[in-house]
């Protein structure tokens, strides 16, 4: 063998070693192949990414289930974009609740709107009414405003017995009803 050739032997020899010797005691370096502690952190992060995907899914889900609700409740509400266009909402329901039971409303005043809370983007519009009718007309018709399918409370009412003529037995009735109505503009829509 010539002198160059035991010289490139032995610096191969040497170069192999050097290899051998780095794969043996440096085996995290993943230089000729991945660690089981790297394939165990990819694992681990390829599940961190599946469980978000699967979250994703279910927040979407919530999602579909947050605007069925909100839609449930919005039909609850009087219709009208302006506190003026949901009070003749209100009225037209004041008005077809008492026809129902036989009784014609004397007056109909519609009252300023109170927002029920700041930040709050839902207004109260109240409407005090007048009326006379019996006593079964006057449960008939306190029924159908609780039972009715839009968000109606009673605020006030007075009731007086009429004692004069042939008025005999009848009653005198004098309440405030609310509904709501869900805000458009950033005023509060309560002065409108």
């Amino acid at each position: 063998m010539t002198q160059a050739r035991k010289r490139f032997y032995l610096i191969l020899t040497a170069v192999v070693l050097a290899v051998g010797l780095i794969y043996r005691f440096a085996p995290s370096t993943d230089i000729l192949a991945p660690s089981r502690d790297a394939l165990f952190l990819e694992a681990r992060e390829v599940a961190k990414y599946r469980a978000l995907v699967q979250q994703g899914r279910g927040i979407e889900k919530a999602l579909g289930s947050l605007k069925q609700q909100i839609a449930k409740v919005d039909s609850g509400l009087l219709k009208g974009q302006t506190r003026s266009l949901a009070a003749v909402d209100l009225q037209n329901i004041l008005t077809r609740i008492a026809a129902d039971m036989g009784v014609e409303l004397k007056t109909v005043r519609v009252l300023r709107g109170k927002k029920i809370k700041e930040g709050v983007r839902y207004v109260e519009v109240p409407v005090q009414v007048k009326l006379e009718c019996s006593l079964p007309q006057l449960k008939g018709i306190l029924y159908r405003i609780y039972a009715s399918r839009k968000y109606l409370k009673i605020g006030k009412i007075q009731v007086m017995a009429m004692t004069r003529g042939k008025e005999e037995g009848m009653l005198s009735c004098s309440m405030t009803v609310s509904g709501f109505m869900k805000v458009q503009g950033s005023d509060g829509g309560a002065g409108r």
